[in-house]
């Protein structure tokens, strides 16, 4: 038998009073003292000869001899459970140099070879055996957990803003390391420069890693002058000072000029301008 199976052996015995002892290598075995032996899980130290003693106030009698070889299962095992980064490979094998005859990785679903590649997270165990062992199987069982990597929030193509900027790596990881030294999910910056995170997403190592350069404009400021009163019917020219400085012009009257031609005989009223 293999070491942890369950062994079982009976006798009969006629007469009045009868008690029954069994024995294992001449020991007499606790609690075994009735026509039937039973052990539940058999070990190495039950190898050997059983027999039962039956025995009353007039005789006693001796069974025949019963021998039992109890083979141990091979000393086989996959190892701590493993982690590692989604998109990453693993590579599950016994540990140590023995051969064994038979593989079966959960029970044929992965194969009956040696080794397996995996690449999704699960629960995945071995089973060994040889003629070395008795055939004895002898099972270990690993957790495979593929982790995530953590999708960075903002975009790397190069930012221009007036004035300061938020740069937000998105929120729900474990870890946040800016080139700045800060360890927030968002930085506020105010000045030119090329800023970097790494993220660890659930704290086990998987990092991700973006960057971005952010210059900063100074922010316009325009004068159009106080306001002017006209008569009707006239026409009022409102001019950009130094118009050569600027880009681009749009008047909230949808005019792109720097200088806006206003006839209050058709519109007098307030006119705002965006440089």
């Amino acid at each position: 038998l293999c070491e942890g199976a369950e062994y079982e052996l009976a006798m009969a015995a006629s007469g009045d009073g009868v008690h029954y002892q069994w024995y294992n290598n001449g020991n007499a075995l606790e609690g075994q003292t009735t026509p039937n032996l039973h052990i539940d899980h058999v070990t190495r130290n039950n190898d050997g000869v059983f027999y039962c003693i039956a025995s009353n106030a007039c005789d006693e009698a001796r069974t025949n001899n019963a021998t039992l070889t109890v083979n141990n299962a091979p000393d086989m095992t996959l190892g701590r459970d493993i982690h590692a980064c989604r998109g990453e490979s693993v590579v599950l094998e016994p540990q140590g140099d023995e051969e064994y005859a038979h593989y079966s990785w959960n029970h044929g679903t992965y194969g009956y070879q040696p080794m397996i590649t995996v690449t999704l997270s699960g629960t995945y165990f071995l089973e060994v055996s040889d003629s070395a062992h008795g055939n004895c199987v002898a099972r270990d069982t690993v957790v495979v957990t593929f982790h995530d990597y953590f999708d960075i929030a903002f975009d790397t193509m190069p930012i221009v803003t007036c004035g300061e900027f938020v740069l937000d790596a998105g929120a729900g990881a474990s870890e946040y390391m800016w080139s700045t030294t800060e360890m927030t999910s968002s930085i506020t910056v105010g000045m030119n420069g090329y800023y970097m995170v790494t993220v660890d997403g659930d704290g086990y190592g998987c990092t991700t890693s973006a960057g971005v350069e952010v210059t900063i404009g100074e922010e316009l400021v325009i004068d159009l002058g106080d306001n002017i009163t006209a008569a009707e019917h006239s026409i009022v020219e409102i001019a950009v000072p130094n118009p050569d400085i600027y880009d681009s012009f749009l008047w909230n009257t949808g005019f792109t000029g720097p200088t806006l031609t206003v006839d209050t005989t058709l519109s007098a009223g307030i006119y705002t301008f965006w440089v």
